[in-house]
């Protein structure tokens, strides 16, 4: 639900320069992007991720992390969120990889 999945598509050929650089991040460390939600028109974030999360066999069904540094509105997401720092330069840290971790492996 990143506000980055605008650069994005699941065709490389529609990534722009951004999202292209994305997928080889995401590739250094053995991962793809699978997948993006989709834009509500009210941009309720949480909104997105739960509507994402219904289609593909609900809250309860999938191990998931949100990595956000917007203070939305989380509801019954807030618990999966890992809150990442919006500073330039700063973004995504150890701890907030420790903390993806720690989630993810509570969930499954």
């Amino acid at each position: 639900s990143s506000s980055w999945r605008k650069h994005w598509s699941p065709d490389e050929a529609q990534c722009d320069r951004i999202g292209r650089e994305l997928n080889r991040i995401f590739a250094e460390y053995g991962m793809v992007i699978s997948g993006k939600t989709p834009q509500r028109p009210d941009g309720d974030r949480a909104g997105e991720i739960s509507d994402w999360l219904a289609c593909h066999g609900g809250i309860a069904s999938v191990s998931f992390v949100i990595l956000d540094d917007a203070p939305f509105g989380w509801g019954v997401l807030q618990d999966h969120l890992v809150r990442t720092d919006a500073r330039i330069g700063r973004g995504l840290e150890d701890r907030h990889i420790r903390k993806a971790v720690e989630i993810l492996c509570r969930d499954s």
